[in-house]
């Protein structure tokens, strides 16, 4: 079903790459059942896992959907406050007793000036029920004023660091995204 050459690339991937994950987004990239459904079987040639980002924090159906076909992460995008977060955790945690799945790892995007400003709220409140944290940092430039093209400002760079600092000190895995680049490896190593 799948090319020699993409199984290739997917062990290129993990192996020289070091990835983890494949990510795919209900919420801005649009997939559907069938791509989801591709992913999850492209990511076991390459023994990786998947993520997916929710359409938004109660997406029960794009929740379901993820749980039915393996998915290892959930993200929820644009939750602001330790409730938007509560109201993510509830949905994704009856889904999971509902259909009997194993343990998903759940994670939320900060990705606004608000969410940055309560990020510690967010996760003091959350940690022991949350995997990790995104930042995503185009929506955050935008969000503060700045492009999309801004990506890599410091301006960001010290909200992002903020995030991923304590969510760290807090045990959480962390994730930046948002327009990754050449001129990201500096941010990133830092």
């Amino acid at each position: 079903m799948f090319s020699k050459e993409i199984k290739d690339c997917l062990y290129d991937l993990k192996h020289l790459y070091h990835a983890t994950a494949l990510k795919a987004s209900f919420e801005d990239e649009g997939i559907n059942d069938e791509d989801l459904t591709d992913l999850v079987l492209l990511s076991r040639f390459g023994d990786l896992e998947v993520a997916v980002k929710i359409g938004g924090a109660e997406a029960n159906s794009d929740i379901v959907r993820c749980l039915r076909r393996g998915v290892v992460d959930i993200v929820a995008p644009l939750v602001e406050s330790a409730y938007a977060v509560s109201k993510f955790v509830n949905a994704a945690q009856t889904r999971s007793q509902e259909l009997g799945s194993g343990d998903v790892g759940l994670h939320v995007n900060l990705e606004t000036k608000i969410a940055v400003h309560n990020a510690k709220d967010i996760i003091e409140a959350h940690k022991n029920s949350l995997r990790g944290i995104v930042v995503g940092r185009s929506d955050l430039s935008m969000s503060i004023g700045l492009q999309k093209s801004n990506v890599d400002d410091e301006e960001v760079m010290d909200r992002v660091k903020h995030v991923l600092s304590c969510a760290k000190m807090n045990g959480l895995m962390t994730t930046m995204g948002g327009t990754i680049s050449v001129k990201s490896v500096p941010h990133i190593a830092n």
